[in-house]
């Protein structure tokens, strides 16, 4: 009973100093000395309220109960309103925990779901068939997942050869937006990615312990630290990332508005 009670007591120590860490790292936002780490709190706050500015569009254009109807049967709509609106409201919890990696891992996630599932609104709307259009536009949107890995083991069959999640996005992007904002999609899937496989994050905490002086950034070690000047560049590299991320969903939603009528046609 006594070691129940123990770590019981070491939980609580644990949150305490976890609600503590938010507290103080907040505070040193307001320090001109710590406006990188600040940058880095507003990108990720602005991110989310992106995300909640295209849902209030949609409810307030065609009224609550019609947006709710809808929503579920848009990959990018379902996506967007759950699952990266989840992760995106998190971030600045991440940014005032000091916990860097996982600010980089949602900021994939968010990349690839908002992606991926406007690709497959995009795929769908160019179907030539309409009734087939139309039974695909009315499906909920999870039994339509597997229609985009179709598209992509198709893609891979008429290459003759792997292809990379990258790729797919060039080749999509490319079609459905234009070129330059396909290289943006790619080349910011390429830093993120950095973050994520064991040997390049390895590469990255011993690159940064040569950079320092004090060694590799603590915050790769255990989240829930005060914020470190030395950890700036980190910072700065975040914020410039979900500032990314922020205009990239922002070309997303002004490019699927354009296949909004397919969805809400029978709503109107």
């Amino acid at each position: 009973m006594k070691d129940r009670e123990s770590i019981l007591m070491k939980k609580e120590d644990i949150i305490g100093d976890y609600c503590k860490v938010l507290k103080e790292n907040y505070a040193l936002l307001e320090k001109e000395d710590f406006r990188i780490f600040k940058e880095a709190f507003n990108e990720s706050v602005n991110l989310g309220l992106e995300i909640i500015d295209f849902i209030d569009y949609l409810r307030k254009k065609y009224g609550e109960d019609k947006a709710l109807n809808v929503i579920p049967r848009s990959a990018f709509l379902a996506n967007v309103h759950t699952i990266v609106h989840s992760l995106a409201l998190g971030l600045w919890r991440d940014i005032l925990s000091n916990d860097l990696p996982s600010c980089a891992f949602k900021l994939r996630v968010i990349l690839e779901i908002s992606v991926k599932s406007f690709l497959l609104d995009y795929f769908i709307a160019e179907v030539r068939d309409e009734k087939e259009r139309e039974k695909l536009v009315n499906a909920f949107f999870a039994d339509k997942l597997d229609l985009l890995e179709k598209i992509r083991y198709e893609k891979r069959e008429r290459r003759g050869k792997r292809l990379t999640t990258s790729g797919f996005f060039r080749e999509g992007l490319k079609k459905a937006i234009n070129e330059s904002f396909a290289d943006k999609v790619v080349k910011l899937w390429g830093e993120l990615s950095d973050w994520m496989h064991i040997t390049k994050y390895v590469k990255r905490a011993l690159d940064m312990g040569k950079e320092a002086e004090k060694g590799f950034p603590a915050y790769l070690i255990i989240p829930m630290l005060p914020f470190d000047k030395s950890d700036e560049k980190d910072f700065k590299e975040i914020a410039e990332n979900t500032k990314d991320i922020k205009d990239i969903l922002q070309t997303l939603i002004k490019e699927w508005k354009n296949l909004e009528p397919i969805w809400f046609r029978s709503h109107v």
